[in-house]
């Protein structure tokens, strides 16, 4: 799977149990780490956390169900933006996907999707731990 970034926009990458499927996770990382692609160093820390994301993308969201439409106009009044499509993307994914991966260059507005995510969760009463 390759993702492609713009500086335009952030790349939002929620299918992660995708790469998690018979310790793919875990053979890719290794990989990047004998390839010397990665400042990671091969060892058991490394295995560990790509078992440890695999263990946390299992099961169901603990989420409760958020009305994201509603969620999306509360948040843009808060942070004061519009907030772009794929911004909207991001953050409906969020209270439905597990682990969400959000990547872009500088200036895409991947700070302005955590702290949206953060003000919904929140809003919820949730406690969000970074």
């Amino acid at each position: 799977m390759t993702l492609r970034c713009t500086a335009s926009i952030p790349v939002v990458f929620d299918d992660v149990s995708s790469i998690l499927r018979d310790d793919t996770m875990v053979d890719m990382m290794k990989n990047l780490c004998e390839r010397g692609t990665s400042t990671l160093r091969w060892g058991t820390n490394t295995s560990k956390l790509a078992a440890r994301i695999r263990d946390l993308c299992l099961g169901s969201h603990p989420l409760p169900t958020i009305d994201i439409e509603k969620a999306l106009a509360w948040v843009e009044v808060k942070v004061e933006l519009q907030l772009a499509p794929a911004q909207r993307n991001a953050i409906a994914l969020a209270t439905t996907s597990k682990m969400l991966i959000i990547t872009g260059g500088p200036g895409v507005g991947k700070t302005t999707i955590v702290d949206s995510i953060l003000r919904i969760l929140s809003a919820k009463k949730l406690v969000c731990l970074l």
